[in-house]
């Protein structure tokens, strides 16, 4: 939604779409080598091809999404740019009944994917950007907050309803979905209420988000879940415990901020570095040499995507 708001008055830049890939890079096969050296993992070709192209093979679902949504963002725009502001609307009231609604209240999904709602959720910040009204000023945090809560409630409720009836505690999370209805008016109304709210530019804020990515990266990596939650801080043995909740916040808490810092001292060295090599071989139109090369690599052991992919889901 934040991408639609800003990219649909925006232009594609290419060098943009390589930064990522090497943010994700950068973390993807590092980490791969790493667990590697120490003999937590075994030297396979193709997972060593899916950690060096961790986009391409949806290591990281989210990441794949967004880079697709970022390819499409122009053609995106030029069908924005070619309807009205009423069929604008109509197009998002479609949209939202057909992966939003009927998926909230029926089990069909018709088609649903990651893909299509994020075009979804494109299309609906591309019109609060396009077409401002009065009537979102009003909006405040007081509706995103009853969403929330009532994911929440439904949460408890269906916990304690399994008790009684294991179909509810198996669906606990029914409405966590990222296109449940309450979680979609929760994010929209979200969304408005925070920027219409009237802020300073905070440095920290600004430090502690341009590391959010990098958080992701880290803590969502395949091989460093398993070790998290599993070896370090022992989830399972937590799950009966009256400590449950403060060893929950504790761990995401020291996550947080380790990875954090790390992505922090990660900006300040490798990056700067990686991204000048980039906007030389970006100059020099060199990218596209190795990207024919590469694919002649993928070709050579034959690894389909079906094959490599390894989903974070």
């Amino acid at each position: 939604m934040i991408t639609g708001y800003f990219l649909v008055n925006s232009s594609f830049k290419f060098e943009k779409l390589l930064k990522i890939w090497v943010s994700v890079f950068t973390y993807s096969f590092p980490i791969y080598l790493i667990f590697l050296s120490i003999g937590v993992v075994d030297f396979h070709i193709k997972q060593a091809i899916v950690s060096f192209f961790p986009i391409i093979f949806n290591t990281y679902w989210f990441i794949t999404t967004y880079v697709l949504l970022y390819v499409f963002s122009p053609f995106i725009n030029i069908f924005i740019r070619a309807i009205d502001k009423r069929t604008h609307l109509y197009v998002i009231m479609v949209l939202t009944f057909v992966w939003s609604v009927v998926p909230t209240f029926t089990p069909a999904s018709l088609n649903f994917s990651a893909m299509a709602w994020f075009s979804t959720l494109y299309i609906i910040g591309a019109y609060l950007r396009l077409y401002p009204n009065i009537k979102m000023t009003r909006v405040s945090l007081t509706v995103p907050v009853v969403c929330y809560l009532f994911v929440l409630s439904s949460i408890v409720v269906f916990d304690f309803a399994g008790l009684k009836a294991r179909f509810f505690g198996i669906h606990a999370t029914y409405f966590v979905g990222m296109n449940k209805l309450p979680i979609v008016v929760c994010a929209v109304t979200l969304f408005i209420a925070f920027k219409n709210l009237k802020l300073s530019n905070i440095k920290l804020i600004n430090i502690i988000s341009s590391s959010m990515l990098g958080v992701y990266l880290i803590h969502g990596n395949q091989f460093i879940r398993k070790v998290l939650w599993i070896d370090v801080f022992k989830n399972y043995q937590y799950y009966e415990s009256d400590i449950l909740i403060l060893h929950a916040v504790i761990s995401i808490l020291f996550v947080f901020f380790a990875c954090i810092a790390i992505d922090l001292i990660k900006q300040k060295t490798i990056d700067k570095s990686v991204f000048r090599l980039l906007r030389t071989i970006v100059d020099s139109k060199l990218i596209f040499f190795l990207w024919r090369h590469c694919i002649k690599v993928v070709e050579m052991y034959k690894c389909t995507p079906k094959e490599l992919q390894v989903d974070d889901k």
